[in-house]
């Protein structure tokens, strides 16, 4: 059984009939109709078409005048109908000028002028046809036009004596003579944005592997402040996916919220990882385009491009890299610490890899366990600053030039290994290595002028195949210094697992 479920009537012309104005005006109706419901269909709502042209963007031209210009831009009132401003036009205020101030609305609405038939002057048999012109008017009133779709509003009165733009009001009613804009409705054509089965499971898919990507990344990096942030914004998109109809509108809402959460996230990762690995800048530039509708038009690259980053997050972040490259990252990460606070935890992340702590010397253990070849050595309560104006007290030892030594006994074979220390650097030049089982490992040099009475993170990575079964002997050769040399904690860190 077949059921009609919607009938419309239009005429349809057949060879030799005879036509007459009603039936050609009911064809162009006709079409003017459908257009119109297609427009309502597509945009859901009234209101300015965000993305198109410069959405009637408002430049005060002329304070005394009282005359302002409105930029290009499009439209959708509540019929349907498509209201384009195809260049930018003046509009003057000086209308709305009443003795006391009131609002008015700054509007575009359609206009409908039936136009006179040519008459010639000469021949007055002849005439040519009516035309119908439609357009657009610019208005400022107190009331809404019919059909009308607002720009802006504005408070005015004679006695305004200055228009503004209303760039950043917080409250809710803009001070007299300031143009309004926040009232304004706007609007996207889900059209653009092409929905179906497919995308669907695919973008489900796609946000399910982003959701365990960012658990795996809390689970290795767990002082991360902005992941749960992340992973809230994530399940929130994930519940909208399972809806049996899906609003492409609150897609691209939640997808927005997504690369908020995921740009803090990122600039988080890069704080710990160090900034100049590469792929930063790939990252950042694909996270900008989620939840954004001028150019990722389509619904489904906005998963796409989270599949993308996605991918980039395991392969740069959480899976293995070579041994060379994941040094590269560590050795930034230690740099970009050397002049910041150092929490001392019992898990540290250095450039993506998760470290745990296997030996740790600081205030009294320091000084007990370690032996020393230095002319002489002071044990001492030191207040100073990072450079960023973060201010410790911590209990350290000062020796003068010589090897300071100590002996690692907890430490696993084949692992690599972070060495990390806290100084403290007066004013003077200051030069010294680290050195494993006889072996220098790192050298260091401190001019004379730089970070002077401050605390400093010094660190670096060493090759698991230096670390032994036994006891491993750590040697901080101090060869130049222009007083002494504070040393106020050493920790050493191992890899954890599979590289982050």
């Amino acid at each position: 059984m077949n059921t009609t479920v919607t009938a419309e009537r239009c005429i349809f012309f057949n060879q030799g009939q005879r036509l007459t104005p009603y039936h050609l005006n009911a064809v162009g109706e006709f079409a003017r109709k459908n257009s119109s419901r297609m427009g309502s269909l597509l945009a859901g709502s009234e209101g300015i078409l965000e993305g198109a042209y410069e959405e009637f963007q408002i430049e005060v031209i002329s304070n005394d005048e009282r005359l302002i210009q409105i930029g290009r831009g499009a439209a959708l009132n509540s019929q349907g109908e498509l209201l384009i401003l195809e260049a930018p036009a003046l509009l003057d205020l000086a209308s709305a000028s009443p003795k006391e101030s009131a609002l008015y609305y700054i509007q575009i609405r359609p206009e409908e002028i039936l136009e006179a038939p040519y008459q010639d002057q000469d021949i007055p048999e002849f005439q040519g046809f009516e035309y119908k012109r439609y357009s657009n008017k610019l208005l400022i009133s107190k009331q809404m036009a019919d059909g009308a779709v607002e720009i802006g509003r504005i408070h005015i009165s004679k006695s305004t004596s200055e228009i503004t733009l209303g760039e950043s009001l917080t409250e809710l009613e803009a001070p007299e003579g300031t143009i309004d804009t926040r009232y304004a409705k706007k609007v996207r054509i889900l059209g653009a944005h092409l929905w179906n089965f497919e995308d669907q499971f695919s973008a489900q898919r796609t946000v399910e592997s982003y959701r365990h990507t960012l658990y795996e990344i809390r689970t290795y990096f767990d002082r991360l402040k902005t992941v749960s942030s992340a992973l809230q914004s994530v399940i929130f998109l994930q519940s909208e996916l399972t809806e049996a109809h899906l609003s492409p509108s609150k897609i691209l809402f939640f997808s927005g919220e997504v690369r908020r959460s995921l740009l803090d996230l990122l600039e988080e990762l890069r704080e710990v990882m160090g900034a100049k690995a590469p792929f930063w800048n790939e990252l950042f530039e694909s996270a900008n385009k989620i939840g954004i509708a001028r150019g990722e038009r389509n619904v489904s690259d906005q998963f796409r491009i989270l599949s993308e980053i996605n991918q980039l997050l395991r392969d740069k972040i959480l899976n293995a890299q070579t041994v060379q490259d994941r040094r590269i990252l560590i050795r930034e990460a230690l740099r970009d610490l050397k002049t910041l606070p150092f929490s001392a935890a019992g898990k540290h992340s250095f450039g993506g890899c998760l470290f745990s702590v296997g030996e740790e010397f600081k205030g009294d253990h320091l000084f007990k366990s370690a032996s020393s070849d230095a002319k002489f050595v002071t044990r001492k309560t030191q207040s100073a600053r990072y450079s960023d104006g973060t201010q410790l007290t911590e209990k350290g030892a000062f020796y003068s030039e010589g090897r300071i030594h100590l002996q690692l006994e907890n430490l696993k074979p084949g692992l690599e290994t972070v060495v990390m220390t806290r100084l403290y650097k007066r004013r003077g030049l200051q030069e010294f290595s680290f050195i494993l089982n006889g072996q220098k490992i790192h050298y260091e040099k401190l001019t004379a002028n730089e970070n002077v009475d401050q605390f400093l993170n010094i660190g670096t990575v060493i090759d698991g195949a230096g670390i032994t079964a036994k006891q491993n002997q750590l040697t901080l050769d101090v060869h130049k210094v222009d007083l002494d040399f504070g040393l106020f904690g050493v920790w050493v860190y191992q890899l954890e697992g599979a590289p982050v």
